[in-house]
């Protein structure tokens, strides 16, 4: 409104600022509308929403690099996928092999302190 010159701090400015609002308001409307109005003619015509699946074996090399150690970045590289299906991936198989021990998530957050025996403030862990 500040290149348009309205002042509003006059009674004119302020509804000409009003009027903007509900022109907004009722273009979203519409535009909410109309993507409703698309989502239901397509689930008519039983047409798939949303992205495409990761063909499953794309899925299985990257969890047989990530397996040997190939980092993220260049797994997405080598397959020509996202960084994030990689993630993804990654996480679904994180999940599937379950949580690691307690013992393993003290020592990821409380790396070793030179070797003394202790792990952190007042943690003592098993060797």
């Amino acid at each position: 409104m500040h290149e348009k010159g309205v002042d509003t701090t006059t009674p004119a400015g302020r509804a000409m600022f009003r009027m903007c609002g509900v022109f907004a308001e009722f273009e979203r409307s519409m535009i909410q509308a109309r993507v409703k109005a698309g989502l239901e003619r397509a689930k008519a015509s039983d047409k798939t929403l949303g992205r495409a699946k990761t063909p499953p074996n794309i899925e299985r090399r990257v969890q047989r690099l990530l397996r040997d150690k190939v980092g993220k970045k260049s797994i997405a590289r080598q397959l020509g996928i996202g960084v994030s299906v990689v993630q993804r991936i990654a996480a679904i198989a994180a999940d599937e092999e379950g949580p690691p021990s307690n013992d393993l998530l003290l020592r990821q957050k409380y790396p070793s302190d030179q070797g003394r025996g202790y792990n952190g403030p007042g943690l003592l862990l098993s060797a």
